[in-house]
């Protein structure tokens, strides 16, 4: 980036499609800003999982954010409204919906797909185990209506901590 090339702080960026990346433990930590909402395919979210836990180090770190999948039907604001079937579940795990973000010049349209809580915990309790999670309550919709709109997780890698089942190792740092 052009911060880096000015002022160096020995930081490797890197943008790249997370379905290829084909790194190994070269990287302190992974941000995936919005990216599993737009996966289409249970299998494909495994996958990119385990390319990014293979990507980091075995102390490794990755935070990544998804619209909040219990709220997501209910947000509608100026900038950004999702679009539900009529006959959406939350729990028809990868069932797709339109989002709209506008501007004042502009307006996109696209696709994105809604996978449960327990998806999540699926696909990354074989490569990481959750250290944080933080419900979105910032901005002023969120303040005045009382829902989050965004969810972000904190992990680890799971070569950090002995193999335990994930509840027993949960239940074990609340000691």
């Amino acid at each position: 980036t052009k911060q880096e090339k000015e002022n160096p702080l020995g930081i490797k960026y890197i943008v790249a499609d997370a379905s290829k990346i084909r790194f190994n433990k070269e990287f302190d930590f992974a941000v995936a800003n919005l990216l599993f909402c737009n996966i289409s395919n249970y299998n494909t979210m495994k996958q990119i999982f385990k390319r990014i836990s293979r990507a980091v180090n075995d102390t490794g770190e990755l935070v990544f954010s998804i619209p909040h999948p219990c709220f997501a039907h209910l947000h509608k604001t100026r900038y950004v409204e999702r679009i539900f079937p009529k006959n959406y579940n939350y729990f028809n795990s990868g069932q797709k919906h339109k989002v709209k973000i506008r501007g004042k010049e502009y307006e996109i349209e696209f696709t994105n797909y809604n996978w449960t809580l327990e998806d999540y915990a699926k696909v990354f309790k074989k490569h990481f185990v959750l250290i944080d999670l933080k419900e979105s309550r910032s901005a002023t919709y969120e303040i005045q209506s009382g829902i989050p709109m965004y969810l972000a997780f904190k992990l680890k890698k799971l070569k950090q901590f002995p193999k335990l089942p994930l509840l027993k190792m949960y239940t074990s740092r609340l000691a």
